[in-house]
């Protein structure tokens, strides 16, 4: 972007197909910290969601189409040629363009199913094959049976209230 371009437009937060408060989607919320990622669910408030290093900058939702049968889509920005990209926002000057990708496809049974489509089985679109490797090490077979990071819920102020030593992970499951 060249030194004193004029603002017109930042993008950002964009959800395929639109927010939806009937459907599940995935985008930023809040400060731009490191889990600005939020998961929205009818009916629930929303919860963290730590993303790929590469991907800050996405968008997912799932919905009901009918007769059985639910859509998944995810956008993922691409590429900017004049524009200023961070993680999660891209400012675009006059002139400047900016690609987005959009990936979708159907599932049966709940809502789970299109995260498994999008993030496991294809893996955000990034990759072809995913390379096992590292997983695989004699020596990293620990990570096989750990489950959770510890770290995360150590700076979670969702999860745990350091002021009353009370845990408030049942006020995030449900909406008042």
């Amino acid at each position: 972007m060249k030194t004193g371009a004029r603002i017109l437009f930042t993008i950002s937060n964009i959800v395929p197909f639109g927010e939806d408060n009937g459907s599940v989607y995935i985008t930023g919320d809040g400060p731009a910290d490191l889990a600005r990622a939020r998961l929205f669910r009818p009916g629930y408030k929303p919860v963290r969601v730590i993303l790929p290093d590469n991907a800050w900058e996405l968008g997912y939702t799932s919905f009901f189409a009918g007769y059985e049968l639910s859509v998944c889509a995810l956008s993922r920005r691409v590429s900017t040629e004049g524009g200023q990209k961070s993680r999660y926002e891209t400012k675009l000057p006059a002139k400047a363009k900016l690609v987005y990708s959009l990936h979708a496809d159907v599932f049966r049974g709940e809502w789970q199913n299109g995260l498994r489509i999008m993030f496991r089985d294809r893996y955000i679109y990034d990759l072809d094959k995913f390379d096992n490797t590292l997983y695989g090490r004699k020596d990293l077979a620990w990570i096989r049976e750990s489950y959770i990071i510890v770290l995360q819920m150590a700076w979670d102020r969702d999860f745990y209230d350091r002021f009353t030593g009370k845990y408030t992970y049942p006020d995030v499951i449900k909406r008042d």
